[in-house]
């Protein structure tokens, strides 16, 4: 049985650059920060998932520093492995809710390939099987078994396997939404003030960065634990950390809810100036009605018979 610490046992098959895991250090540190500011700022509640996976990156290189003085430590391995493995499955989440709030934004539900109350819960909870299934694979490959490491990694294997398909159908589902809109466009949807388009470029390009990384992660965990991608730690830095640090700076850069409240002002500006119009049409047209009314009350009066006799002999 292996203890907590076995300084005579390195996991990692190399020696962790310290260097490296400081410098993520800082970079997830600042835009995770930067994440959190804009998500309470802005009310965008549905990038939550977005500032805790920033949390995980954070704590996963952290404990990758101190992975490089403990070689033996089996728990800041399993922290490392088991944070950085899961991070993605959070930014994913809201890569997902943010589609339906892009269908609603340009009204264009019925373009939808999937009922849009339905859009978020499904790709969600896909979302977190995906993430429970690579979390108890994750956990058994910390068990001191063969058979049980073998069987995590298998597990792990299906559940990036599965988030890469669920990825790939999401990816469908947007494109297929888009290419309808930009066909059958709505009022809403040509509207200058309505970047929407630009969110979803955003969200095709996070998209693809993680479908990249969980492909790379499945060929990683296929080859077993002395493949030759574990035993560089180039590998996770390029293919990995830069990846999910170049995820967290484009959702800065081009925050969906900036741009998305941005467009929902302008709907609300707009709306309320054509109730305005509307409103001050009706007034116009009350006062023409009643002006109308004095007119032929004043000169229009029918004249009594005796007065029309008079008239007549006259």
């Amino acid at each position: 049985m292996l203890e907590l610490r076995d300084l005579d046992l390195n996991l990692y098959h190399y020696t962790p650059s310290r260097v490296g895991s400081v410098i993520f250090i800082v970079l997830f540190a600042v835009s995770t920060a930067i994440h959190g500011h804009l998500c309470w700022r802005l009310r965008a509640w549905f990038f939550i998932p977005v500032v805790i996976g920033g949390i995980f990156e954070l704590l996963g290189y952290c404990a990758r520093a101190a992975g490089s003085t403990n070689l033996g430590s089996i728990g800041v391995y399993i922290v490392q492995a088991v944070v950085i493995l899961l991070a993605p499955a959070l930014f994913a989440a809201s890569i997902y809710m943010t589609l339906s709030r892009i269908i609603r934004l340009v009204h264009a539900e019925h373009l939808a390939m999937i009922n849009v109350r339905r859009i978020s819960r499904f790709f969600v909870l896909s979302d977190l099987a995906c993430f429970q299934i690579q979390s108890v694979g994750a956990n058994l490959q910390a068990l001191d078994s063969k058979t049980l490491k073998n069987i995590g990694k298998w597990i792990v294997v299906g559940g990036l396997v599965l988030q890469v398909v669920m990825f790939g159908f999401f990816m469908v589902v947007a494109g297929r939404f888009h290419r309808s809109v930009r066909r059958r466009p709505t009022a809403q949807s040509i509207d200058p003030g309505m970047p929407w388009e630009r969110s979803m470029y955003v969200m095709y390009g996070t998209s693809l960065l993680v479908l990249i990384r969980n492909c790379v992660r499945v060929a990683d965990y296929a080859q077993g634990t002395y493949g030759w991608i574990t035993d560089h730690e180039a590998m996770l830095f390029a293919l990995d950390a830069v990846p999910m640090f170049t995820v967290l700076s484009v959702l800065l850069i081009w925050h969906p809810a900036r741009l998305l409240s941005k467009a929902q002002r302008l709907e609300r500006v707009s709306s309320s100036q054509d109730g305005f119009l509307a409103a001050q049409a009706g007034h116009v047209s009350a006062e023409e009605r009643l002006e109308g009314a004095v007119r032929l009350t004043t000169l229009g009066t029918p004249l009594k018979p005796d007065e029309s006799q008079r008239v007549g002999s006259s």
